[in-house]
């Protein structure tokens, strides 16, 4: 109920800023060219002109803004934290208008015009948000449309509760109270709601109340008078949400679940199922063979090169760890000694290290000993963007050590990640890397393989410190 109660206003807000920068179009359209306050130089262009590329405006502000997450369930409302993401929905929009407006040549849009857009396109859904609070505010008060809610839980599971639902007042829920495990709390205040009575008193409470939302958010030693409070309720004609304090047991990807009828809460888990998966594994085949194509020269030269330079093979092969803990053999131009690891034992490599070859140098300082790896990739064991893969040697020595490493492999092995974008690459912290791995895992998707391969071009081909 809490969630369709903020997606009903977040699509709210959404119609409402679509209406408004319509309106915005036209705002910037009076004042360039009809409204006398800035001089025109070659003619009024029709008002029909302008108005063909609404058809593709405001598709793009809906694109624009769902893509940066302006029309989240999740995200608090709160004007100040509008400005900048409205700032940012606002300039990509012009900027993929004009590119738009400059492939179907329909209509030369005056620069000025564009630039009144922009600002009116800020500042109009920011009154918008001003507007919309305040009227569902007025809504609410005289009780129409809110809803009364009671907290069963005192402690810390209730303390979150209560504080989301403050931070979330566009969802009209208002929390009157709390019950206590312990009747020694009753009459303290948990973030400003008052402890009103004792779990065994839900059911007079409700009605005392007039309670149309009960929030069971007991601490998880109180779990054994879950059953007592449902069995008061069962006849009630409220609304029952139980919330499971399990935060403590939560690791990665957290889910509500439905195990074919059966609810089931994800506490570990990754992202990489069904259409998540098919969609990661042709991106990152379309992606590969075309690299590997376009590459092709330039690999020939560095084979040749490794050829000239040094006696051994053009590849090396090495033993690594992918998803799932699965091993596959990794593929680099070789760009060092074959004796490098005489005595068998698995040596980390360092900065300046004394056993890279004078081609290596080059090629591990700009990352082309790691193109091979594209072959990796087109056969599925690796993928464009994910987690390094590690040796099983040094894995065997980071699970025992570092918590939460092998959780690092619930997705597939990548060229490059965002530990890399932030420079944990090579004898760096592993613990900084494997937190990097971990929040790149959690808000996996395909845009954010897109933004991490972008940013590998921009600073990932030169590593002074490789």
């Amino acid at each position: 109920m809490f969630r369709q109660r903020l997606l009903f206003f977040r699509t709210l807000l959404l119609g409402t800023d679509l209406g408004l920068i319509t309106l915005a179009w036209f705002l910037a359209y009076h004042l360039r060219l009809t409204s006398g306050l800035i001089p025109v130089w070659k003619g009024v262009p029709p008002l029909a002109e302008y108005v063909f590329p609404l058809l593709y405006l405001v598709p793009i502000w809906g694109v624009v803004g769902v893509s940066l997450g302006l029309y989240s369930p999740k995200r608090t409302f709160g004007l100040r934290d509008e400005v900048w993401p409205l700032t940012k929905a606002a300039s990509l929009t012009v900027i993929c208008f004009a590119a738009a407006s400059y492939v179907l040549k329909e209509v030369d849009i005056s620069r000025l015009v564009l630039g009144i857009f922009w600002g009116a396109a800020i500042a109009l859904p920011l009154v918008g948000r001003t507007i919309i609070p305040y009227t569902l505010e007025r809504v609410w008060r005289n009780g129409t449309y809110l809803r009364r809610a009671l907290v069963v839980g005192d402690e810390e599971l209730a303390h979150q509760v209560i504080k989301t639902i403050q931070q979330h007042p566009e969802a009209g829920l208002a929390v009157v109270g709390a019950l206590a495990d312990s009747p020694l709390h009753v009459g303290m205040r948990v973030d400003g709601v008052p402890v009103i009575g004792t779990f065994a008193e839900v059911a007079p409470l409700i009605l005392r109340e007039h309670i149309d939302q009960l929030i069971i958010a007991p601490p998880f030693r109180a779990y054994e008078a879950i059953e007592g409070i449902l069995t008061q309720v069962e006849n009630e004609p409220v609304e029952v949400m139980l919330v499971p304090d399990v935060s403590r047991f939560v690791s990665l990807r957290c889910g509500v679940e439905d195990l074919a009828g059966i609810p089931a809460l994800t506490l570990q888990g990754g992202p990489l199922y069904g259409w998540n998966a098919v969609s990661k594994r042709g991106f990152d085949l379309g992606v590969s063979v075309c690299a590997l194509i376009l590459l092709a020269p330039l690999m020939l030269v560095i084979a040749a090169l490794i050829r000239w330079t040094s006696s051994g093979p053009i590849l090396y092969r090495q033993r690594r760890m992918g998803l799932d803990c699965r091993a596959f053999t990794l593929l680099k131009f070789r760009s060092m000694r074959v004796d490098a690891e005489l005595s068998g034992v698995p040596i980390w490599s360092k900065k300046n290290d004394e056993r890279c070859t004078s081609i290596g140098v080059w090629l591990r300082r700009l990352n082309l000993d790691e193109l091979p790896q594209l072959i990796n990739v087109v056969k599925g064991e690796m993928s464009l963007v994910g987690p390094r893969p590690e040796r099983p040697e040094f894995i065997a020595r980071f699970r025992k050590g570092i918590p939460r490493y092998m959780l690092r492999h619930k997705i597939q092995a990548g060229m490059t990640g965002w530990a890399q974008i932030h420079g944990y690459r090579g004898d760096t912290s592993i613990e900084e890397r494997l937190r990097y791995d971990l929040e790149y895992i959690q808000r996996w998707s395909l845009l954010f393989d897109l933004k991490i391969m972008l940013l590998t071009l921009v600073r990932g081909f030169y590593q002074r410190d490789a």
